[in-house]
C-alpha cells in the first residue's frame, strides 16, 4: 500500500475516533479543556490529502452560552498552517483551537520547516500568552488512545471570553517566513523551540540583515512587500568611501548577475550612499497560495543568495583595506 493510500486509510480511522462523542467528552474534560455538558453539532472539514477536522459546537456545565471547538487532525508533524487555518480561517469563530498531530508518518513534511513540533509548540505558547485558545496535542498510532501533548503554564490562564490580541495575517506570515523558513537554513544557530519568540510588526521594516566586515558599519538588508524581494546595502558613517570603492569593482558583475534595471547606487553629498538590487518580482502575497515546499525552495535560494553577496563584498573590502578576513 502507497504511503497516501496508508495516511489517508490511518487518517479516517483517527478523525472517526476522535469524533466518537463519549471519546470527544473524555478528552476534553480529562485535559481541562472544557468541561462539557452537550455536543449539539459536529462538522466535518478536509484540509489537504493529510488533514482532516471536525468543528463541534458544545455547552459547558457551568455557562450558559454555546462553545465551539476546533480539532484539525493531521498526520506526521504539526504544523504552523494548522495553526493559522485555526486563526484566520475555518477555526476563526472558535473559541478552543486543538492542534493534533500523529508524530511521524508523513513524507510531505521531509525538509519543510513549518512542519516541526518544536516550531509549532513556540508559536502556540506565543498564542497563549495572547490569551489566544489553542493547544498542541498527539494522538498516539498504537492503541488509537487520545492524548494530550502537552498543557502549557499559559494554558491556565487564557481567558476564553477575555480580549486576544491576535497578530494581523501580514505579521503571521513574515514572522514565520523570515523566523522559521528563512533562518531554518541557519544551521546549529537555527533554533525552531524559539522561532516564535515574538510576533511583531518589526519585519515590515526588515526581515533579515547581515553585516559587511571591511565597510564601516556597513549592512545588508532584506525586504519583501508587494513589489518583490530587495536588497538594501549601507554604509552608516562617513569616513571612508567604502561602498564606492567596492562597487568600482563589483557594479558590472551585480548587475551581470541581478539584471542592469535591478540595481542602483545611490550617493549624494551630504546622504550616506546606498545601494539597492532588486532580486524578485515575487510579491509578498505570493505565500498565502504557495504550497510549503515551494516557499521552502524559495527561502533557501534567498538565503544563499544573500550570504553569497555578503562573502563576495567582504573579499573586496579585503582585499582594498588590507583587513583581516571575518571570524565565522
Amino acid at each position: 500500500m502507497s504511503n497516501n493510500n496508508e495516511n489517508e486509510r490511518t487518517l479516517e480511522e483517527k478523525i472517526n475516533y476522535i469524533s466518537n462523542e463519549s471519546t470527544l467528552i473524555n478528552f476534553l474534560s480529562k485535559n481541562q479543556i472544557a468541561d462539557v455538558k452537550q455536543i449539539y453539532e459536529l462538522q466535518h472539514y478536509q484540509k489537504d490529502d493529510d488533514r482532516r477536522g471536525i468543528i463541534i459546537e458544545t455547552q459547558e456545565k457551568n455557562s450558559s452560552g454555546r462553545t465551539k471547538i476546533l480539532i484539525d487532525l493531521k498526520i506526521g508533524e504539526p504544523t504552523v498552517n494548522q495553526v493559522y487555518d485555526s486563526l484566520y480561517e475555518i477555526g476563526k469563530d472558535c473559541s478552543i483551537k486543538i492542534i493534533m498531530f500523529t508524530g511521524h508518518g508523513n513524507e510531505n513534511d521531509l525538509m519543510i520547516p513549518i512542519a516541526d513540533e518544536y516550531a509549532v509548540n513556540s508559536l502556540i505558547d506565543q498564542l497563549q500568552q495572547s490569551n489566544v485558545g489553542i493547544l498542541l496535542s498527539s494522538i498516539y498510532e498504537d492503541k488509537m488512545k487520545v492524548e494530550d501533548h502537552h498543557i502549557y503554564d499559559y494554558w491556565k490562564q487564557v481567558n476564553q471570553t477575555g480580549k486576544v490580541d491576535l497578530p494581523t495575517e501580514e505579521e503571521f506570515m513574515m514572522t514565520t517566513f523570515w523566523d522559521v523558513y528563512f533562518d531554518s537554513f541557519s544551521g546549529e544557530f537555527y533554533e525552531p523551540w524559539e522561532a516564535y519568540g515574538s510576533i511583531s510588526t518589526d519585519k515590515k521594516d526588515c526581515g533579515f540583515t547581515l553585516f559587511i566586515n571591511g565597510i564601516r558599519k556597513g549592512l545588508i538588508e532584506l525586504y519583501w512587500d508587494e513589489n518583490g524581494v530587495r536588497y538594501e546595502i549601507k554604509q552608516h558613517n562617513y569616513s571612508e568611501e567604502c561602498l564606492k570603492r567596492i562597487l568600482d569593482i563589483d557594479l558590472p558583475d551585480l548587475q551581470e548577475r541581478y539584471g542592469a534595471d535591478s540595481v542602483k547606487f545611490e550617493n549624494s553629498i551630504g546622504r550616506l550612499p546606498k545601494l539597492y538590487i532588486k532580486y524578485s518580482d515575487i510579491p509578498f502575497s505570493w505565500l498565502y497560495t504557495a504550497t510549503p515546499r515551494k516557499i521552502t525552495d524559495f527561502a533557501h535560494r534567498i538565503f544563499t543568495d544573500a550570504w553569497d553577496l555578503r562573502e563576495k563584498m567582504e573579499l573586496e573590502a579585503e582585499k582594498l583595506f588590507e583587513i583581516e578576513p571575518a571570524m565565522v
